[in-house]
């Protein structure tokens, strides 16, 4: 009688583990569960609209600000606020934000200006089933814009459970009338209008100098290519600006130790970011032709509209011995864009009779696949591109490029450039999957 209450009380003792153990993995996942487990949400941010006609461009660029901000999370892929635009222009907007860009999450709102104050409502809704379903919904009344971009930026990351990221401003504190001339300046930089940017960035320092500004700037001059802009100071609260120190850093110093240092930092903290297609060009031109793919590729579901991230991934590829996927991402380049230079230059290179080089640096590549070395070697002194690995469709075990690469010509650009032979067993390259992958901490 005593074995059978003794077996009575095992077995009753079990049964509890049993159900707390089953109480516990339910309330985890319920409850725990979105909090900690990495999810693929992919957010696009689309403009803001306005009552007040004169605003519009404010409430467009205030959602890019926003954009930017949301990017900084290292738990979510945040689509180019430019692809969004486009996307957002074609019928039935929801489905083309799913369609065109792989969107799991869009972020909507409005922006009005009344009574010395600006007010604005935002939504965040989950796109990812047939059935849109609003996630999240707010007001933010009577603030600066400043405030507005921050709190906005916060509430929404939190929203899509970031947590393993630290959230904080968007950036620096600025003042809302420089931020409004930066506004303006923003769009006009991306409508293509460099002149009138330039004059309302330079309205923006005026009225209050700041970094926002100052890295515009900066990138403007870099992209013109008419000598190093200063560095910014008090950049280390604005990624832009570290990014562009960066850059400006390793062209002054060719210290490639120290830049990749900075952009594996950057591109770890920030896989959004410009960061991480730096850091891909650097291991192409170090020969780690795997990383680079995975980096490139981790760009394309950023700029899923961009036919120059397709070729980087192309040209990744190909190098890494995946002809038939580099064919594949070419193919994606030409579809989004059927006037790429880039595409049109690869596809004529198929047919030598016909291509006629346009500059130094398409000459010494007709001279590669002709090889003619010679000539090649005596172009290197004029080209811009920076020629640290092969041209598309010409693999680095390719008899050509050997030939090219172990000239005392070339060896002397890759070490002006800072890329001298003894780079790369110095530099200890990083698992890029590690790099991007989701941290919970």
């Amino acid at each position: 009688m005593q074995q059978t209450q003794s077996h009575n009380h095992s077995f009753a003792i079990a049964l509890f583990v049993m159900l707390g153990v089953v109480l516990f993995t339910i309330f985890g996942y319920f409850f725990l569960l979105p909090d900690i487990a990495p999810k693929r949400i992919v957010v696009a941010v689309i403009p803001f609209e306005s009552d007040d006609s004169s605003y519009e461009t404010i409430a467009v660029e205030l959602a890019g600000q926003i954009a930017s901000g949301i990017a900084l999370s290292r738990e979510v892929v945040v689509v180019d606020f430019d692809a969004a635009i486009a996307v957002t222009e074609l019928s039935g907007q929801s489905r083309g934000l799913v369609n065109e860009l792989g969107v799991t999450h869009i972020v909507d709102g409005t922006l009005e200006y009344a009574e010395s104050a600006w007010n604005a409502e935002i939504r965040v809704i989950d796109i990812s089933q047939p059935a849109p379903k609003l996630k999240f919904k707010q007001g933010y009344y009577a603030l600066h814009l400043r405030e507005i971009r921050d709190q906005v930026t916060q509430a929404v990351r939190r929203s899509l459970y970031d947590r393993g990221s630290a959230i904080g401003a968007s950036g620096p504190v600025i003042e809302d009338i420089p931020l409004l001339s930066f506004l303006r300046a923003m769009a006009a930089h991306r409508s293509g209008d460099i002149e009138q940017a330039l004059i309302e960035l330079k309205q923006s320092n005026r009225l209050g100098r700041n970094v926002y500004a100052d890295t515009l700037l900066a990138e403007i001059a870099l992209a013109k290519n008419e000598g190093l802009p200063p560095r910014i100071s008090e950049s280390d609260r604005y990624l832009p600006a570290m990014i562009v120190n960066a850059r400006i850093d390793f062209a002054t110093n060719k210290n490639i130790l120290d830049y990749h240092e900075s952009l594996v930092m950057l591109a770890g903290n920030y896989p959004n970011s410009q960061a991480v297609h730096l850091l891909g060009q650097l291991y192409l031109g170090l020969g780690y032709y795997q990383g680079a793919r995975i980096l490139f590729e981790r760009m394309v579901r950023v700029h899923p509209r961009s036919s120059s991230a397709a070729v980087w991934v192309a040209r990744a590829r190909y190098l890494s011995g995946d002809i038939v996927g580099a064919r594949e991402a070419l193919k994606i380049a030409a579809l989004r864009d059927p006037n790429s230079a880039q595409v049109s230059q690869i596809n004529a290179l198929q047919n030598i009779q016909t291509y006629q080089p346009a500059n130094c640096d398409q000459r010494l590549e007709l001279a590669l696949h002709q090889n003619k070395i010679q000539e090649a070697v005596r172009l290197i002194d004029c080209v811009h591109a920076s020629w640290l690995y092969p041209p598309m469709w010409m693999q680095s075990s390719d008899k050509r490029w050997r030939s090219f690469s172990v000239t005392e010509e070339y060896v002397t650009h890759r070490t002006r450039m800072g890329f001298s032979s003894d780079v790369a067993d110095q530099l200890r390259f990083v698992d890029a999957e590690q790099l991007l992958a989701p941290r919970r901490d």
